[in-house]
This record gives C-alpha cells, sequence and structure tokens, in this order.
C-alpha cells in the first residue's frame, strides 16, 4: 500500500488544482538507511532560466515504487518532466516526531529539513515537433503586454533554430519579463505550404 500526503502543489503559474489527501504513517513505515530515514517524491517539473523551477502534483510515498507509479500518472503540460526524488532525513528527528504519537501524518515529515537525492526522470512531454516551422524570436518593449520587439526569424531545425525540435524547445519562462527573448511559432510546416516568402515575412507583420 502506498501512505501519501499528496500536498499536490502548484507552485507559480500552473492551472493544476491544489489537493490535499492527508494519510497517517508509523516509523516502521519509514524506510531507515544507518542514520538517515527516507522517503520518496513525485512531482511534475520543469526547469527554466532562473533558481526558480515551476513543479506541480508534488505527492510523497513511503517506497521508490510507489512514487514511481504515481509519477506515470501525472498528466504532464508541454515542457514538463514527471520525477522522482529520494528525500532525506535525519533519523534522529524523525524519531523524535514520534516519542509523543505513535502515529504522524506524512505531512509532519515532509515538513523537516531534508535533502533531494537521486532524481530520476520518468516521462517528459516535448510536445510536437516544430522542425520546418517558422519561428519567430521577440522580447516586450518598455513593459510586459505593451509591444513585442521582432528579433529573428527562421525556421525549427534550421540556423538560428537548430536546436528546436519540439515546442519545449520554445519554452524559457521570459514571458513576465521586458527585455529577454522569447520564442514563438509563427506558421506550422503544414500552414507554409504553398506560401511565398514575401506572404511569409507579410506574417509577421
Amino acid at each position: 500500500m502506498s501512505y501519501i500526503c499528496s500536498i499536490r502543489k502548484t507552485q507559480r503559474n500552473t492551472n493544476n488544482k491544489n489537493l490535499a489527501v492527508m494519510k497517517t504513517i508509523k516509523l516502521n513505515q519509514i524506510e531507515t538507511k544507518e542514520d538517515e530515514a527516507v522517503i520518496y517524491a513525485a512531482m511534475a517539473y520543469r526547469s527554466e532560466n532562473t533558481a526558480d523551477p515551476i513543479t506541480s502534483e508534488l505527492s510523497y510515498h513511503l517506497t521508490f515504487e510507489a512514487a514511481e507509479a504515481a509519477a506515470k500518472e501525472i498528466n504532464l503540460e508541454v515542457g514538463f518532466s514527471a520525477i522522482t526524488e529520494h528525500c532525506i532525513f535525519d533519523l534522529e528527528e524523525v524519531t523524535e516526531l514520534f516519542e509523543s504519537k505513535e502515529e504522524i501524518e506524512l505531512s509532519d515529515l515532509t515538513e523537516l529539513y531534508h535533502e533531494k537525492d537521486n532524481t530520476i526522470e520518468v516521462a517528459t512531454n516535448e510536445g510536437t515537433s516544430v522542425v520546418g516551422d517558422v519561428i519567430i524570436s521577440w522580447n516586450y518593449e518598455k513593459y510586459v503586454g505593451y509591444a513585442r520587439n521582432f528579433s529573428q526569424i527562421g525556421y525549427g531545425g534550421q540556423w538560428p533554430f537548430n536546436d528546436f525540435k519540439y515546442e519545449s524547445d520554445l519554452i524559457t519562462g521570459n514571458e513576465e519579463s521586458n527585455f529577454r527573448t522569447n520564442y514563438s511559432v509563427l506558421l506550422t510546416a503544414d500552414e507554409l505550404s504553398g506560401l511565398t516568402d514575401q506572404e511569409i515575412l507579410d506574417a509577421c507583420k
């Protein structure tokens, strides 16, 4: 059985609803290694050009197998990966939580300071292919939402967008920044069929 306190945290600008499922656990159910206690986390994760990645659908489990199964069940948005992590606690601190009670909620345990280790990527939603699509790079002028400065245009998979293969490659996390670069698909490869170069440029206006 998977004992889970699914705080299901959603940080920053994801659209997932916050859910809470509380389960109680006993000390002898927690995996221990020498002076450490270990539980396992599953979550959706998207790294960005900041020190604050987006995470959502966070849940904690007593076994790696349960965490892995939970990660596989996450409905991933484009650009997100489903991952598992080892959460390592000081065993003495964990034991102290049980001194006055036989059972605790798993959420009580996760509030303790712990280290994260051994991140495993279970699945990734890269989105559809953008190879051959017309891609533009741009940034906001003055303030977010005011106007967009067009900087480059090209085809996915070709210079200057050689590394752009999937929708996830377009994601930067810069949507709320004035001057940092963003990327968008102007026309898909299918929409390009039959258009002249001038018609493609006119679509940029």
